[in-house]
Parts: C-alpha cells; structure tokens; sequence
C-alpha cells in the first residue's frame, strides 16, 4: 500500500510540475538569465569574483558581475545536501540572511521574489530571489532601482508599492557581498532543518 501511495504522489507532483512553467535565475557563461512564465531575460556581465563556502549542510557561491551599465551586481546560488530543506518560508530567510531592519516585498509570484531591503545602518538594498524548490535558492542584488523595474517590465509583473530610488549599488567586488550566512545562521536560527517527509513517505 505504501508503495502505490509513493507512486501515486510521483505522478501527481509530474503532471503539477508539466502544468506550470518553471521559474529560474542563473549565471553561465557570462550571462545572468531569469526565467519566468514562459518570458527570458538575459544580462551580460564580466565576472569579477568567484567564490565557494561550505558549511557542511549547505553550500554556498558568490559571483561578483559587472553589468554594461557600470556597477556590480552580486549573484548568490545555495544549494543543500540532499537530507536537509529551508526551514521558512523566502521571506523570512532572505530577513536573517541579510540582517534586515524592515523588508519591502516589491513582487512575488511563482517562486520568483523582488524585494527592497531596509538594511541596520537604513540603507536600502534591491534584491531578485528564485526560490522554486525547498532545497534551492539563488539571488541577484545590488540592482538599480532603474535596472529592476526594467526588469519587472519585461516579465510584466506589476509592483505591489512605489520604490525606494535611493539604493545601494556597488563599484567593484570586494564591496558587493551583503549577505551574512553563517554556520551560527544556518544551525542554530536554525536556517535548514532535516528534510520533512510528506505522507510519511
């Protein structure tokens, strides 16, 4: 009986995932592409720095770019072993990992986030989260205020409040990491907790 249940949840979850499209936000080959409803959007950038962190559960690339426009964005993949999943929901991760006064949700549809985040020393901070799956995550910030609602146009996607214009971006690559994962984060907030089985399964 256990067995017909799993099947029947594997066929299900197939036929869910068939009917809508897959949202996605990446960086390869020198090129920062986004997914969404069936739209795709590419950026060319120039990497500027590369860097890989480990902390056991989760792992952890920085990529710094540097767009035609001049400043320097931050893309950020996390992926999680395989036994583990995010404990919250984006929002609230997206808060602790940044350390986050206040957060400013700008749009949000499909495991696609735009926010504006209100950072301790009161500077704001744009940001483009994927979060599709429960053991993935990628992020895009240091955008203009210009850059992401250029950006919100091409996927018609409508902001849900009128933006902050005053905004952090950032010169080089030693300036464009602003998110704080640590160990202490990851196990003890706790970020990830071990992966939840559904139906027992």
């Amino acid at each position: 009986m256990k067995h017909i249940y799993r099947f029947t949840f594997i066929v299900l979850s197939s036929f869910l995932l068939l009917g809508c499209s897959v949202t996605e936000l990446k960086y390869r080959d020198n090129k920062l592409s986004l997914s969404f409803n069936n739209k795709q959007i590419d950026i060319s950038g120039e990497k500027l720095s590369h860097h890989f962190d480990n902390f056991g559960s989760l792992y952890l690339l920085q990529e710094s770019i540097k767009v035609p426009e001049g400043n320097v964005l931050q893309y950020e993949y996390v992926r999680l072993d395989d036994r583990y999943e995010f404990n919250f929901m984006t929002t609230r991760t997206i808060e602790i990992v940044f350390e986050a006064q206040r957060i400013g949700k700008v749009f949000e549809s499909n495991g696609l986030y735009f926010y504006q985040l209100q950072l301790r020393d009161d500077e704001v901070l744009n940001l483009i989260v994927e979060q599709y799956a429960d053991q993935s995550l990628s992020m895009i910030y240091g955008l203009t205020t210009q850059q992401m609602q250029k950006i919100l146009q091409k996927i018609d996607a409508k902001p849900r409040r009128a933006l902050v214009q005053n905004v952090i971006t950032f010169q080089n690559s030693k300036e464009a990491s602003r998110s704080r994962w640590s160990s202490k984060k990851i196990h003890f907030a706790p970020l990830i907790v071990p992966l939840r089985m559904i139906f027992g399964l």
